[in-house]
């Protein structure tokens, strides 16, 4: 059977890790059938590769894992965490040059070559998560402007810059996130019945259908409700509660939005609090229950879980360029 997959999120954050082993960064994926179906509480083999150069360039490293998908059709790795097949992850030098993330993913995990699924996309943050952790916010600063465009942790659009694009015209897109919390909030009440708001992608979707139905009493309606002045400018007012999955690349992002907001001269401006967080995604077939992230400072990838519409969550609004 032929299978496709959705990539959700590249997750790239640099990770502490135990005895001085190197950092580490995350990744996660929907899995889908012919069908567009999930395909859920399933093992999968997947190899990765850091390729350098370009698409086709010379791997670097290369590791595989083998895991299960949740209910979700969603899969974690640990990249810098699986079994190595080649090359060293610490003596990547992340500064130098340009690198590609390289997936191979078997749906079925049994190595049939007709079912394997290959993408490559470039890594854009890994390398500079990697050099910050390693430089004075000084260098991290001239850094981020000698590349060129927007980069991640940029100050702009009324927030902090967590993901960044292109579309097929080369033109720059990207993801905003508040530089606080707008607030703690219950989901929906009354509660929203499943199969509403049910997107893993679209947050922005997702808060429109919440605040039609729901009005502002709630946690998308403190994101839509949520302005940020922009001096004679109109002021940024399309601001949303993130999808599981851009919550998800939020949070990825915590150690490199901790430190710009810590050092942006700014009392009002802080990183995650934890320790959790709404997302804007219903579920779909369950009613009265959405999906929260969880964690703490030490845990390294978060979890996803399901609370009822009633629980009053802290709130993190996005927006989009």
């Amino acid at each position: 059977m032929k299978h496709f997959f959705t990539l959700l999120t590249l997750l790239l954050v640099a990770l502490q890790s135990l005895a001085q082993a190197p950092s580490q960064f995350s990744y996660q994926a929907v899995i889908r059938d012919k069908l567009n179906s999930v395909v859920a509480r399933k093992d999968v083999a997947i190899k990765v590769s850091i390729l350098q150069g370009s698409e086709t360039g010379t791997p670097v490293y290369e590791e595989t894992h083998r895991p299960t998908t949740n209910d979700n059709g969603l899969i974690t790795l640990i990249i810098g965490g699986g079994t190595v097949v080649s090359g060293v992850f610490a003596k990547i030098e992340w500064p130098v040059g340009r690198f590609f993330l390289k997936t191979e993913i078997d749906p079925d995990a049994n190595d049939n070559v007709n079912t394997i699924i290959t993408a490559t996309s470039r890594l854009l943050s890994v390398p500079y998560a990697n050099y910050a952790r390693r430089s004075d916010s000084t260098r991290i600063a001239t850094y981020a402007e000698s590349a060129g465009g927007h980069q991640m942790g940029d100050l702009y659009g009324g927030g902090i810059i967590f993901s960044l694009w292109r579309d097929q015209k080369g033109v720059q897109h990207g993801l905003i996130a508040s530089l606080k919390d707008v607030g703690s909030a219950e989901w929906a009440t009354p509660d929203l019945d499943a199969g509403t708001a049910i997107s893993v992608t679209d947050g922005q979707a997702n808060t429109a259908a919440i605040v039609g139905l729901r009005g502002l009493g709630n946690a998308a309606g403190l994101c839509d409700s949520y302005v940020v002045l922009n001096g004679n400018q109109p002021p940024y007012s399309d601001w949303y509660l993130p999808s599981v999955a851009e919550l998800n690349m939020l949070y990825s992002q915590a150690p490199l939005i901790d430190l710009v907001l810590k050092n942006d001269n700014n009392p009002d401006s802080y990183g995650f609090t934890g320790p959790a967080y709404w997302s804007s995604t219903n579920l779909e077939k369950r009613d009265g229950r959405a999906l929260v992230l969880f964690y703490t400072a030490d845990s390294g990838p978060p979890e996803f879980a399901d609370k009822g519409h009633s629980f009053v969550i802290k709130v993190r609004a996005i927006r989009r360029f």
